[in-house]
C-alpha cells in the first residue's frame, strides 16, 4: 500500500504516480469499516509501503493476476509471486514494494481489526464469518497455489472491479472472504524461495545485461566476475525475473528499441546498434515477433496517435 492512502476511506479512490522508472495506479475500495480492497497495476520496480503502527496489526491477502511481485518471508529470505498465486500475511513489508521485472496486476485486500465497528461485526454475523480469526492463522507468511473455486471469485472480483459499481465490488470481496475462511487449509505453493544474497546476485546479473544494451555480455563473464556458478546464477536470475536470461534481455531490447522509435528521429540502423544487432534486417524481423509491426510503422503509428491527442 502507498504512503499516499490510509485505511480510513469512504468511496473508490484512485492514485497515480509517476516513478524514475515508470508508474503505478493503485484504486482503492472501501468494503466495510476496517476492510479495503486495492487494484494494483504496476509499471515500476518499486512502490514505497504506508509506515505506521495500524499497519502493525493488519491481515494482507493479495492475488497476482499478472507480472510479479517479490514477496518478502522472513529478513533474509524472499519468494516471487507471479500470475494465480495468493499469498497471505498479518505484516507489512517494510519501506517498499518491489516488482523486479517491473510489471505486477493484482487484487489485495487490507483488514485492519483495530477499525472494525458495529457494521462490521454485523456484516460478520450475518455471513458466519470472523476476520480475526482468519487474521491469526496467518502471522506467518505464506504463498499458496489458488485453487480453482477461489480463482474464479477472484476473476469474478477483478471483473466487478472494471465496473467501478461499488456494491458489486463489496459483494464479490465478502464472497472472497467467506471462502477463505471456511477454507482452513490453502495448497502451500512450491515456488523457489531465495536468500537475500542470492536475490541480490540475480539482480547484479540484471544491472550487467541492462547496462548497455548495445553490448552482448555473457552470463559466465558476469558469474565468473561474481564467484557463482553460472547454471546456480541463472536459476536465481529466473526465480526472480520470471523468465530466462535470453528472454529477459530480448525484451528489454526491444522495449528499448520502441521507445527509441517513438521518441527519436534516429534511423533504425542505429536504433538497432543500440538495441545490440548489427544486422538491421534482423534487429526488424525480431522487432515485428514482439509487436506484431514493422519499426517503420511502429514509429508512424505512435507518432499519429500522439497527435491525435
Amino acid at each position: 500500500m502507498s504512503q499516499a492512502i490510509t485505511p480510513f476511506l469512504t468511496d473508490i479512490t484512485h492514485f497515480h504516480r509517476d516513478t524514475p522508472d515508470g508508474e503505478y495506479d493503485l484504486t482503492f475500495y472501501p468494503i466495510l469499516p476496517g476492510v479495503i480492497l486495492a487494484l494494483n497495476e504496476i509499471h515500476t520496480t518499486v512502490v514505497p509501503s504506508a509506515p505506521g503502527a495500524l499497519f502493525d496489526e493488519c491481515f494482507i491477502v493479495n492475488y497476482c493476476l499478472a507480472g510479479r511481485c517479490e514477496f518478502t518471508i522472513s529478513e533474509d529470505n524472499y519468494c516471487y509471486i507471479d500470475g494465480g498465486l495468493t499469498s497471505l500475511s498479518a505484516q507489512m513489508v517494510e519501506g517498499r514494494f518491489c516488482y523486479p521485472a517491473g510489471f505486477y496486476r493484482g487484487c489485495e485486500l487490507y483488514i485492519f481489526p483495530p477499525l472494525f465497528t458495529a457494521e462490521t461485526h454485523a456484516a460478520e454475523q450475518l455471513l458466519e464469518l470472523d476476520l480475526t480469526a482468519l487474521r491469526s492463522r496467518y502471522l506467518h507468511s505464506m504463498i499458496c497455489t489458488t485453487p480453482q473455486e477461489l480463482m474464479i471469485l477472484w476473476d469474478d472480483l477483478y471483473k466487478a472491479m472494471q465496473t467501478a459499481a461499488l456494491g458489486a465490488v463489496r459483494l464479490r470481496t465478502l464472497a472472497v472472504l467467506h471462502w477463505l475462511y471456511t477454507h482452513k487449509t490453502l495448497p502451500q505453493n512450491s515456488s523457489q524461495y531465495l536468500t537475500r544474497t542470492q536475490s541480490l546476485l540475480a539482480k547484479r546479473l540484471e544491472e550487467e545485461l541492462t547496462r548497455d544494451l548495445s553490448r552482448r555480455v555473457a552470463v559466465h563473464t558476469v558469474a565468473a566476475a561474481l564467484g557463482v556458478g553460472e547454471t546456480s546464477l541463472k536459476n536465481y536470475f529466473r526465480s526472480v525475473y520470471g523468465v530466462n536470461v535470453s528472454t529477459y534481455q530480448n525484451n528489454a531490447r526491444m522495449k528499448l528499441a520502441a521507445r527509441l522509435l517513438a521518441h527519436t528521429d534516429q534511423s533504425i540502423a542505429n536504433i538497432a546498434r543500440q538495441c545490440g544487432y548489427v544486422n538491421q534486417g534482423r534487429f526488424a524481423g525480431v522487432f515485428y515477433e514482439k509487436y506484431h509491426v514493422k519499426p517503420l510503422d511502429y514509429r508512424r503509428r505512435t507518432r499519429l496517435q500522439t497527435n491525435e491527442t
